[in-house]
């Protein structure tokens, strides 16, 4: 896609876009992992909402630093840290009650 499009648009008019359409293939599993179902539909969209302004600008980073490197491995890379660093969050906010003063 980047190579392609570039020529027309220009690398912020390809990774945009791109940009984009990586957040809108993430929806379908943010909308799916609505715990058992819990929860109003409206919470789940509103939730999906940030995270899919959220996914767009990474997908666009993404799609950039792949461009800057010559490289997809640099992005395969970035994407995991990504993935792996809300993983460890979680996990450290699931420990028990954090003190509100701390």
């Amino acid at each position: 896609m980047n190579q392609k499009m570039e020529l027309l648009f220009g690398t912020m008019g390809t990774c945009l876009p791109g940009g984009i359409l990586w957040s809108l293939w993430q929806l379908p599993m943010d909308l799916a992992g609505r715990p058992d179902g819990e929860g109003a539909l409206s919470d789940s969209l509103m939730m999906c909402g940030g995270r899919m302004l959220l996914l767009t600008c990474f997908g666009t980073f993404l799609m950039w630093f792949t461009k800057m490197t010559d490289n997809v491995f640099s992005a395969v890379v970035a994407h995991s840290m990504f993935n792996q660093s809300q993983g460890a969050l979680g996990r450290l906010l699931s420990q028990g009650n954090i003190p509100k003063n701390a």
